[in-house]
């Protein structure tokens, strides 16, 4: 969170500037705005409604306040602040936040556990020795994920709520995640990129585990790029080691 004085306005007011600052619900709002297809930053003085409107997300001004701000400076500050994190949210993986791929979070005087398994896979099987519980719990992520896939950050804080725990023996509980998925609408969204990198990082696992299974060679996903982050790197790769060997096992 930036704050910034202003002459114009004769007022001082703050400035989203980091993923903890955005809160989920605040995100999803964000990942309405509509973006042009622009490269070049001086493109945007031809979509100053566009540029106004993420102001407004991004502060607590009105309109009227922001169109008094020049447009040097709403262009300036809308692309070099604003617009990386609106493209995240539009993008498949976020560029601008790199992944602690932390244990635990807290949120509202609560710690959460990170999941350490999603039962993916075959464990989604009833099979023998596993209970019906571990059955239930892993259909009702199983169908919380392809909701995900489909509806992004609007159904990102129920999705959350399946996967985490309070305790590592939580047993499932369908009316605690759907009140603990209300809590998380307010969750600041370096917990939920956490939480999507994690998520990520389990179901490129079982992929590998299934293309293993299924005696397929893999592909090198020896990063070939150097100054990336070493983990986003590594999931891009893995995801398309999967989706080339699933290619080549329907063809």
């Amino acid at each position: 969170m930036i704050t910034l004085n202003h002459k114009q306005l004769k007022k001082s007011f703050k400035m989203l500037s980091t993923w903890k600052d955005i809160t989920l619900d605040k995100a999803v709002k964000m990942k309405q705005l509509e973006l042009p297809d622009t490269q070049d930053a001086f493109e945007w003085f031809e979509y100053m409604d566009n540029v106004v409107e993420a102001w407004q997300l991004f502060t607590e001004l009105s309109k009227e306040e922001v169109e008094q701000i020049t447009p040097n400076e709403l262009v300036w500050y809308f692309t070099n602040l604003m617009l990386p994190k609106l493209q995240d949210l539009n993008s498949e993986m976020p560029l601008s936040y790199k992944p602690k791929m932390i244990q635990s979070f807290e949120h509202q005087g609560i710690t959460y556990l990170m999941p350490t398994s999603l039962y993916l896979g075959e464990d989604v099987v009833l099979m023998q020795g596993q209970t019906a519980r571990k059955f239930t719990e892993a259909s009702n992520i199983l169908a919380q994920y392809s909701q995900l896939k489909r509806d992004g950050l609007k159904v990102m804080h129920t999705f959350t709520a399946c996967v985490v725990k309070e305790t590592i023996d939580e047993v499932w509980n369908e009316q605690q995640v759907i009140e603990r998925g209300e809590r998380f609408k307010t969750l600041t969204m370096d917990k939920v990129w956490e939480v999507f990198f994690c998520t990520q990082a389990h179901l490129y696992r079982s992929a590998m585990h299934t293309l293993s299974s299924l005696k397929v060679k893999p592909i090198s996903t020896k990063p070939k790029a150097k100054g990336l982050n070493s983990i986003i790197s590594s999931l891009k790769l893995l995801r398309a080691e999967y989706q080339a060997q699933l290619k080549m096992l329907m063809s």
